[in-house]
């Protein structure tokens, strides 16, 4: 067995179509970082319109994607895959099923989404360069319930779906900017009705696990609600030190890591 392993990472590929033929001379010192490596790892952003069907249940921000497209990583490059993310189930469990089954049909290490709770929570596993792999991957959400995998008993029958990490966000801010909220909540009240709690989730589906807490800097241990409209009213982010700007990523850095002996982790790329 070699000495050494190189893992190959990269973020989010939200593919459409066959991308095989772009001549670029950048996309082909791509694929050949990644073809180097032993084992190259991407996030496939999406989910397969297959032999199972499926209806969008989405409506601007839908996405899927023919078989075609697993063909154009794996010949990138791309040996493992992460399933599990926003557009999973944009075509609803048939989706899912489409997606397990033509990724399956090409050998990809695969983790994230599964036929039932028992199978997505699993780690898949491989040997690959003579070394033992696993790999997990999950959703941090927020997500309806009827998106993650579930498994059956007598008398309902399993969910085919994705894997979900449960997540609480605490949100801080000055006493200034809590006031502002605490008013808006109040005429908000007046308007229509809510919760009013110590504790109350963020926008997001009903029956969502992903809770968000926005509370007072001043105050840690007795802090009044906000309303689950906030992420509506105010669409930025609460924080208790200076601004920073938000900026939305749309490109991927690969990172190439390089274990072995004497000295563990070595970085060759970022």
């Amino acid at each position: 067995m070699n000495d050494w392993f190189t893992l190959a990472v990269t973020g989010q590929s939200l593919i459409k179509h066959d991308i095989r033929d772009i001549p670029a001379p950048a996309f082909r010192e791509v694929q050949s970082l990644l073809r180097q490596a032993d084992l190259s790892f991407t996030n496939f952003e999406g989910t397969i319109l297959g032999r199972h069907g499926g209806w969008p249940l989405k409506g601007s921000f839908f996405g899927c994607s023919d078989p075609v497209v697993l063909d154009t990583l794996r010949a990138i490059g791309f040996r493992a895959l992460s399933l599990s993310n926003n557009h999973a189930f944009d075509l609803g469990p048939s989706g899912v099923l489409s997606t397990l089954e033509e990724v399956e049909k090409r050998g990809f290490l695969h983790a994230g989404l599964g036929r039932d709770q028992a199978q997505v929570s699993r780690a898949s596993t491989a040997t690959i360069g003579g070394r033992r792999v696993a790999i997990v991957a999950m959703d941090g959400g927020p997500g309806p319930d009827f998106m993650y995998a579930a498994d059956g008993d007598d008398d309902r029958p399993a969910r085919p779906g994705v894997n979900r990490l449960r997540l609480t966000q605490v949100l801080e801010v000055d006493a200034a900017a809590f006031e502002q909220i605490r008013a808006i909540r109040d005429i908000r009240r007046s308007i229509s009705p809510m919760t009013v709690s110590r504790t109350i989730r963020r926008a997001s589906p009903p029956n969502s696990r992903s809770a968000s807490r926005v509370r007072s800097s001043g105050d840690r241990g007795n802090s009044d609600a906000a309303s689950r409209s906030m992420k509506r009213i105010f669409p930025g982010t609460f924080q208790r030190s200076r601004p920073r700007r938000r900026t939305d990523l749309w490109w991927s850095r690969i990172c190439t890591i390089t274990i072995g002996r004497p000295t563990g982790t070595r970085s060759l790329t970022g």
